[in-house]
């Protein structure tokens, strides 16, 4: 992420209890639960202001909780595709 200008981590904080209500218990499912969380945040809040969001991932369940909250998904490997295409390579 350092070499990437285009790529940091969301400044959007969620907390333990809010991915608990989401997901339950889940600990495998906590990361997608807590980027699905920041996109809803993001989407209300006034000190981001972020309009666009994509969601990327090959986890099923993920893909449908994205979906279900009504956030474009793509997989990953059309996204790590749509980077290369501006000069950032992923593995």
């Amino acid at each position: 992420m350092d070499k990437f200008s285009a790529i940091r981590l969301c400044p959007i904080k969620v907390s333990k209890n809010e991915i608990v209500t989401l997901i339950g218990n889940a600990e495998e499912d906590a990361g997608e639960a807590d980027a699905i969380l920041q996109m809803n945040k993001g989407q209300l809040s006034n000190e981001h202001q972020l309009s666009r969001m994509t969601f990327f991932t090959q986890d099923k369940g993920a893909i449908k909780l994205a979906e279900n909250h009504g956030h474009e998904v793509l997989s990953y490997n059309d996204f790590r595709n749509r980077l290369y295409e501006s000069g950032i390579i992923l593995p």
